[in-house]
């Protein structure tokens, strides 16, 4: 993962202080334009996945890669704007907090508990997710950290991507984008899928809205339905999101992994919408018992069976 700093060797000297483990020397390449671009990357308590940081001009593309042809338009025709947050799961995430204070520098941002038994009141069946998200108060950049939980732990969604991960890593990447509606109007008629959103989801919307003193949503709800897409937001601030399917499953390649793509425009939340967070995790969970990747809860003679 690459972060963009201003002064490469300041950095350097900060991460060095604070005890950060270098995996590679100052590099340097000349990007399409001549210019220099400067880069080192170091280790990371997220399994394999080495920090890179990188000083490079306005221009700056990394070395080997040109513009696209055609117009802005053409080059981006669904408008993503910014890396949003990008998230990873854990069997444990205290190390990785530690770390990402430590030696990044980060502050925590936001945190969530919550289990799916929490909803159905059932602690034979379901999962849950601790989730910690850190961020650094300058660039805004978050990262969202996420471990399974009690009961249940092995039957997490989250202990299951670590295991078809082959340890830790990042679960998905959220692009900002400023209008959600085309862009994923778009992403679907492209071929690309996302997971599904019960219908009782939309059905419930408008009182959750109201709950959560939300008044100001332009989108029209039957709109949201039809493309997939969710709302969370409180006093009249919201954010809406949607998720696409992991890319083993999109490209029916083992080897694309357990890793998917969020798209989220924000419209005044700056938070990560529990109600939402809590969507997400249930409809993967959804998605991953269609599969078989995970058990089907126990039926009334199942779980007589034993007894």
């Amino acid at each position: 993962m690459a972060l963009r700093v201003r002064d490469l060797d300041a950095a350097r000297q900060t991460l060095a202080a604070r005890g950060a483990t270098f995996c590679t020397g100052t590099l340097e390449a000349a990007d399409h334009t001549g210019a220099p671009h400067r880069w080192f990357e170091i280790a990371t308590s997220l399994g394999d996945v080495r920090f890179r940081f990188v000083e490079r001009g306005p221009e700056g593309l990394p070395p080997g890669f040109v513009p696209a042809a055609g117009t802005p338009t053409q080059q981006n025709r669904f408008g993503f704007q910014v890396i949003d947050h990008v998230t990873s799961n854990f069997l444990t995430i205290a190390p990785h907090i530690a770390w990402l204070r430590d030696v990044m520098g980060m502050e925590e941002y936001w945190r969530v508990h919550f289990h799916t038994a929490d909803v159905t009141k059932r602690k034979d069946f379901g999962s849950g997710l601790a989730s910690t998200v850190m961020w650094d108060p300058e660039s805004g950049i978050k990262l969202a950290n996420n471990e399974p939980v009690t009961p249940n732990y092995e039957a997490s969604q989250i202990y299951t991507f670590v295991e078809s991960n082959h340890g830790a890593g990042v679960q998905h990447i959220a692009f900002h984008v400023p209008q959600i509606i085309p862009a994923v109007d778009g992403l679907r008629r492209g071929g690309i899928e996302f997971l599904q959103t019960p219908a009782t989801y939309y059905d419930m919307l408008p009182e959750r809205l109201v709950q959560q003193k939300v008044g100001t949503l332009k989108e029209e709800i039957d709109t949201l339905r039809r493309l997939g897409i969710l709302v969370d937001g409180a006093d009249d601030r919201y954010l809406l999101q949607i998720f696409m399917v992991e890319g083993g499953v999109l490209y029916d390649d083992l080897h694309a992994g357990p890793f998917f793509y969020e798209v989220i425009q924000r419209c005044g939340s700056r938070s990560f919408g529990e109600g939402n967070f809590r969507a997400l995790f249930e409809a993967i969970e959804r998605d991953q018992l269609a599969r078989g990747v995970v058990a089907s809860p126990p039926t009334q003679l199942d779980a007589g069976a034993g007894s």
